[in-house]
C-alpha cells in the first residue's frame, strides 16, 4: 500500500502535479522476525505511469528519461570526482542536456545531490515505518526504524556523507523540498510513537499538547547526530553504531537528573 502510494506520488511529481502521500504509524499483527529489505542509492522508482496508472505519453516519457539521465550523471560524477569538484555543466554535458533543461529539474548543485537520493529515501522512510513491529517497547521500535536508515546510508558511506552534510541547511529546489517533507513525516511519526508509548504507560506524559512532539524532535536530533558520527571514516560495524545510539536514547528515556 505504501509503496504504491509513493509510486503514484512520484509519478505525479514528475508530471508537475501536487505530491501527497500518507504513512501508517505501526504495522498490525505479530512482531516481525526480519528487518525491512535493504534499500540503497542505486534503487529508484522509474515506473512509467501516471497517477491513475495509465502509461505515460511521449512527452512525459521524454521528461522521465531526462530526469533519469540527469540523476545518473550526477550520481556518477559525484562518486568519481567528488561533489565539490563536480560542476553543474559537467552534469549537463554527461546527461546530454542543456543547462537550461537541467535547471528545470534541479534548482542548483545541492538539489542535484538530493535528486540522486530522494526516491530511495522516500521509499525507505515509508517502508520502515510501515514495518514497525507492534507490541514492542518504544526503544526497540525506534531501533528497528534506525537500523533501516543506518543500512541505507551505510550502503554508500561516501555519498551519504555528502547528502547528510548538505541536508543540515536546505536550499531551495524541488528535491530539497521533498527531503524537507520527508523529515517532517519522520518527526510526525516519532511524535506518534511517543504518544502511543505514553498511552501504554512506558513514558511520562507532560502538560500541554506538544510534549510528545518535542520528545519526538529530541529522538530525531539524537539519531541525526549519531548517524553522522557513525559514517565518519572508518565506518564502524553496524551493530556498534546502533549500540551507541541505543545508549544515548536510554539516557533520554531514563533522564540524568538525580532522584
Amino acid at each position: 500500500m505504501v509503496a504504491r502510494a509513493l509510486e503514484l506520488s512520484y509519478s505525479a511529481w514528475r508530471l508537475g502535479e501536487p505530491r501527497t502521500a500518507s504513512f501508517p504509524t505501526h504495522r498490525s499483527g505479530p512482531p516481525l522476525a526480519a528487518q525491512p529489505s535493504q534499500e540503497n542509492f542505486m534503487n529508484s522508482i522509474t515506473t512509467p505511469s501516471t497517477a491513475d496508472g495509465k502509461p505515460l505519453g511521449l512527452r512525459e516519457r521524454n521528461k522521465l528519461e531526462k530526469v533519469v539521465r540527469i540523476r545518473e550523471a550526477a550520481r556518477s560524477l559525484f562518486r568519481e570526482k567528488g561533489y565539490d569538484e563536480t560542476t553543474i555543466r559537467e552534469v549537463a554535458d554527461t546527461a546530454g542536456v542543456s543547462l537550461g533543461t537541467l535547471f528545470s529539474y534541479a534548482h542548483d548543485k545541492r538539489d542535484l545531490l538530493f535528486l540522486v537520493v530522494s526516491d530511495s529515501l522516500e521509499r525507505k522512510n515509508a517502508d520502515v515505518f510501515e514495518a514497525i513491529p507492534a507490541g514492542k517497547p518504544l526503544l526497540d521500535q525506534l531501533l528497528f526504524v534506525f537500523r533501516g536508515f543506518y543500512e541505507f546510508f551505510g550502503a554508500e558511506p561516501q555519498l551519504s556523507r555528502l547528502v547528510l552534510r548538505e541536508m543540515v541547511f536546505f536550499s531551495e529546489g524541488p528535491h530539497a523540498t521533498r527531503l524537507q517533507n520527508d523529515r517532517a513525516v519522520m518527526l510526525e511519526q516519532f511524535g506518534r510513537m511517543v504518544k502511543d508509548a505514553q498511552k501504554r504507560g512506558e513514558l511520562r506524559t507532560f502538560s500541554g499538547s506538544k510534549g510528545h512532539r518535542k520528545i519526538g524532535d529530541l529522538i530525531f536530533a539524537i539519531y541525526a547526530a549519531h548517524v553522522r558520527d557513525w559514517l565518519r571514516e572508518p565506518v564502524e560495524p553496524l551493530e556498534d553504531g546502533l549500540r551507541d545510539l541505543r545508549y544515548s536514547l536510554n539516557l533520554l528515556f531514563e533522564g540524568i537528573v538525580a532522584r
